[in-house]
């Protein structure tokens, strides 16, 4: 059980990230949102079929919408903890920086890993993009996987990471679906 309320500020600011993309693709680039499913790790947005005529430029600015969200809150967060030097507003804005970074890894169900396969898909042929971005998520989660063990062995009840990163190996592995 959570009595810090950490767990509460980060699904906020999970929120947000994805609000992020929302608004972007809604109000920015002005396209429909098709469908919007909850995963266990992740929120997918379906735009309509074909992705709405969004070009190479406009998917990636939809894709580092949600972190630059979180980053935008971090900086907030960071000046109201220098204003009032409660302990409160950097902690939030702590959490805010890391799922915005998380989020920008290049790991296949992650935003940073649609980016690359974005770019691969535009440089190699479809088998070729799947293969390097397996192998890049691959590479990626190793250390994040070992972190969360020894995350886990020292605090003794901290396993979120290790669930996040045994579901991320899994998805790199299995999933056929990237965009």
């Amino acid at each position: 059980m959570d009595h810090t309320g950490y767990a509460i500020i980060g699904l906020f600011f999970a929120l947000i990230h994805e609000f992020g993309h929302i608004f972007c693709i809604s109000v920015i680039f002005k396209k429909p949102i098709k469908n919007i499913h909850l995963g266990i790790s992740n929120i997918d947005i379906y735009q309509c079929e074909c992705g709405c005529g969004l070009k190479f430029f406009q998917n990636i600015v939809i894709m580092i919408s949600g972190s630059f969200l979180n980053f935008v809150a971090f900086f907030t967060l960071i000046v109201m903890y220098n204003l009032t030097k409660k302990a409160c507003h950097y902690h939030a804005g702590l959490q805010s920086f890391a799922i915005g970074l998380f989020n920008m890894l290049p790991i296949s169900s992650l935003d940073g890993g649609k980016i690359l396969k974005l770019y691969l898909d535009k440089k190699f042929d479809i088998c070729k993009s799947n293969f390097i971005c397996k192998l890049v998520s691959i590479i990626f989660l190793i250390p994040i996987f070992f972190l969360s063990v020894y995350l886990l062995t020292r605090s003794r009840y901290n396993f979120s990471l290790l669930i996040i990163a045994i579901y991320l190996v899994y998805e790199a592995i299995m999933s056929k679906k990237f965009i």
